[in-house]
């Protein structure tokens, strides 16, 4: 139990993610009754301003890499679209995924030649070793 005595998740007494989780799972599972298909071409157009726009282009593209530059009307519209997504926060997610950016970067800078000789594993490989990475970050601020 060492292990998990400064994890927050075991100190709160709800855990606020499970709960959501846990509520949609039921939501999924009563919405097979009342199945429409504007209902469903309504959810259809939802996750892809969820995922495209508001990931894709909000939080991944302008907030994180400052790829463009935009109106902050529209800034803030994917921005709300990005929310829509449940991935967190913009300034959490941003942080996050600049960490696992350079992360990644580290690695495959460092396995360059492994990289080039194994293609897509490598890239992959690279890719969970950098979220690694961002989870040993996380614990070492969550320890100080």
């Amino acid at each position: 139990m060492h292990l998990f005595s400064q994890d927050k998740t075991f100190i709160q007494r709800v855990n606020l993610t499970a709960a959501f989780m846990a509520a949609f799972h039921v939501g999924a599972v009563a919405a097979l009754f009342f199945f429409t298909w504007k209902v469903l071409i309504v959810a259809v157009v939802l996750w892809w301003v969820a995922g495209s726009l508001g990931i894709g282009m909000g939080y991944h593209s302008l907030l994180t890499h400052r790829g463009y530059k935009a109106p902050k009307v529209v800034e803030y519209f994917l921005t709300v679209c990005g929310t829509l997504a449940l991935e967190g926060g913009p300034i959490a997610w941003v942080a996050t995924h600049r960490v696992h950016h350079q992360a990644q970067m580290q690695i495959l800078v460092a396995d360059d030649h492994e990289v080039v000789r194994k293609g897509v594993r490598a890239i992959l490989t690279s890719h969970f070793r950098g979220m690694e990475c961002i989870e040993a970050t996380n614990r070492t601020r969550r320890d100080q």
